[in-house]
């Protein structure tokens, strides 16, 4: 709650209070409910989200502007930095199930790194194209073939390196709505 909410025009940021009171909903109710059922829980993990005043304090971290919210590229040697101390007080305040949640940046629409090493925009065209694909296949119920890309690679080894470092039986639960829908770069 309230990663990328800030800034976007949905009431953010939230209170102090009501991060509060959701702590203490999770810690005393929720998960001790669930566990008692025999379900797990699943926890949020660091999925690069940060308040973009970070990049004032880490100038050389590659983080990139959306609207009020940075987004820090997994490949950074902050964003492990950054996990670490996430997971490290998530599992502390909760415990763990060995699920954790964690969805990159399909809130941002297209991640902020895709480019050229140059800091050149996104080419928008193969990003649709690639969306349009995979839409199809979604909607035809037909095998996805979705295309190797070598930095997304490397970015979700460095996410679930996030995860797995703190917690070596650490499963990654992505919310599959992310991609439901893409037919333009904008969706």
């Amino acid at each position: 709650r309230g990663q990328n909410e800030y800034g976007s025009g949905i009431a953010g940021p939230l209170p102090r209070s009501f991060m509060k009171n959701q702590w203490k909903l999770q810690k005393e109710h929720i998960l001790p409910r669930l566990r008692s059922l025999g379900m797990v829980g699943i926890l949020p993990a660091f999925q690069g989200n940060v308040p973009i005043q970070l990049k004032d304090l880490y100038k050389d971290a590659n983080i990139t502007q959306q609207d009020a919210t940075g987004w820090m590229n997994a490949l950074d040697p902050l964003y492990a930095k950054v996990a670490d101390l996430w997971m490290n007080q998530i599992i502390e305040d909760f415990g763990t199930d060995h699920y954790y949640q964690l969805d990159g940046w399909f809130n941002g629409g297209v991640p902020p790194w895709v480019g050229n090493q140059n800091k050149e925009p996104h080419n928008s065209k193969a990003t649709a194209t690639q969306r349009r694909s995979l839409t199809t296949s979604l909607d035809n119920h037909e095998p996805m073939e979705i295309p190797h890309d070598e930095g997304w690679y490397q970015r979700g080894q460095a996410a679930y390196s996030g995860l797995n470092r703190t917690d070596p039986d650490a499963h990654w639960m992505y919310q599959g709505f992310a991609f439901v829908g893409w037919s333009t770069p904008e969706q």
